[in-house]
């Protein structure tokens, strides 16, 4: 039996939006996504949802603990802001209903060209495998196969990597994240050209990159890459123009936002026990 699953978001000022995901046909559940959202309020906002399983999306909760502090449901993305951040985590939850976080959501279009839909795909679709054979769910079909049953943004950026494993040379980490960014930004704004910003794309990748790979960690790697984060939005803005890049952002051009939230700053690079 399907169960409702909820993507929402709640406003952070100076901060891309923190969401999470709600399941009401589970006695109210919630996946919490690394933080701990309002759920009351008038800054939450109702993004997306679809008929999903939520046994399965139950199955990677993996919540963490860093010196005595639970980060609960991260849905085993990795290194918070190494791998992703609560938008990744909230799409994970998402991905049996078919749906995905869109632009309505403050800063998720960065997130999205820093990180990708889901994090590290290859890793969360070998625990959703997992999960879903645990809980006696029917596995998904392969990609094209899916993509022709069901043309969801899921199936095509599940598609996607699935084809590029056919390439050689293979293609890095950073050419997947620059088609899959591509792929949902068509998805969401099919008039807006991906090839406009490519190049700065590549470069944001290369210097969140360098950012981690200077050794730094929690708050001095979340101020590093809120840094990155504000001169690259700064670059898309002047690129884009203020209203395609508004309509993409979910914020105006001349606000930055930063993507690591101020109370998740002490898991930033760290390390899972």
């Amino acid at each position: 039996m399907a169960q409702l699953l909820q993507g929402w978001a709640n406003h952070i000022s100076f901060c891309a939006d923190h969401t999470y995901v709600a399941c009401p046909d589970a006695g109210d559940e919630f996946f919490d996504c690394w933080g701990e959202p309002s759920r009351t309020g008038p800054d939450r906002v109702l993004i997306c949802s679809g008929e999903g399983n939520y046994p399965v999306a139950n199955c990677y909760r993996c919540s963490l603990e860093y010196e005595g502090k639970i980060y609960p449901d991260t849905a085993c993305i990795g290194i918070y802001a190494l791998n992703g951040v609560c938008h990744q985590s909230a799409n994970c939850f998402l991905i049996t209903a078919g749906v995905t976080l869109t632009f309505e959501v403050r800063g998720y279009w960065f997130t999205l060209l820093a990180y990708g839909t889901y994090g590290n795909f290859y890793t969360f679709w070998a625990k959703l495998l997992q999960c879903s054979l645990a809980a006696g769910a029917e596995v998904p079909a392969t990609g094209e196969i899916a993509v022709a049953i069901n043309p969801s943004l899921p199936n095509q950026i599940r598609s996607l990597y699935e084809a590029s494993a056919n390439e050689v040379p293979a293609p890095s980490r950073n050419e997947m994240l620059i088609r899959e960014a591509a792929l949902v930004t068509r998805f969401y704004a099919p008039d807006i050209d991906p090839a406009r910003f490519r190049d700065l794309h590549a470069a944001l990748l290369a210097a969140k990159d360098a950012a981690i790979a200077s050794g730094l960690t929690r708050a001095e790697l979340a101020a590093r890459l809120n840094a990155v984060a504000a001169e690259y939005q700064g670059l898309l803005a002047e690129r884009l123009g203020a209203a395609v890049y508004e309509r993409l952002m979910g914020v105006p051009a001349g606000e930055r936002v930063d993507i690591i939230e101020p109370g998740l700053q002490a898991a930033a690079g760290v390390e899972r026990p």
